[in-house]
């Protein structure tokens, strides 16, 4: 429980260490500031202060996003946002994002995506097959020509049934990929 608490007191100083420091840069210094902390972030990966580089990395994210949040960065910032927070196991909170994403930026190129990504993770991560059900069949609706319908439909077909099944699925489809042509398989 102290461990826990210890956790949490640690990554809120940083969620307000970055947030006074963003708010008194300017656009370009923020950004800077956002390289420097994805590279920390990278850098950090294998090492004990990957949670910390990830949430000072989040920090800096939103504040730049609730600074500025007509800017054109706005929903790719959300987007790297929420990869971080489902590298650091914080599902929810991803969702949260790419919601974000959907619900606030309706011209960016990044929209579909963003519910395709929610359904993805409701479905593997959160294990709510029902909402990862309607949100791809919004998908599919919303975005019947997109890249991703045809991985939403699939994905689609297994959502709440057994991994083994989607898994020979997709050897059958490798297989069929492979050698499209029997008399070319010899």
């Amino acid at each position: 429980m102290k461990k826990r608490l210890l956790i949490l007191l640690s990554i809120l100083l940083f969620f307000a260490s970055c947030d006074t420091s963003q708010k008194n840069k300017n656009r370009e210094e923020q950004i800077e500031e956002i390289v420097k902390m994805e590279n920390d972030y990278k850098n950090s990966q294998a090492t004990t202060s990957f949670m910390e580089s990830a949430q000072k990395l989040l920090s800096c994210y939103t504040d730049f996003i609730d600074q500025y949040p007509n800017d054109t960065l706005a929903a790719e910032l959300l987007m790297r946002a929420s990869i971080v927070a489902l590298n650091t196991h914080q599902e929810t909170y991803a969702v949260t994002l790419l919601n974000r994403i959907y619900e606030d930026y309706p011209n960016s190129a990044l929209r579909p995506e963003a519910l395709f990504r929610q359904a993805y993770i409701y479905d593997n991560n959160l294990g709510d097959p029902d909402r990862a059900k309607a949100l791809y069949e919004q998908f599919l609706v919303m975005f019947p020509n997109d890249p991703l319908a045809r991985d939403a439909k699939q994905l689609l077909n297994f959502v709440d049934k057994d991994p083994e099944e989607f898994i020979k699925f997709l050897l059958e489809q490798q297989e069929a990929t492979e050698y499209p042509d029997p008399e070319l398989a010899i």
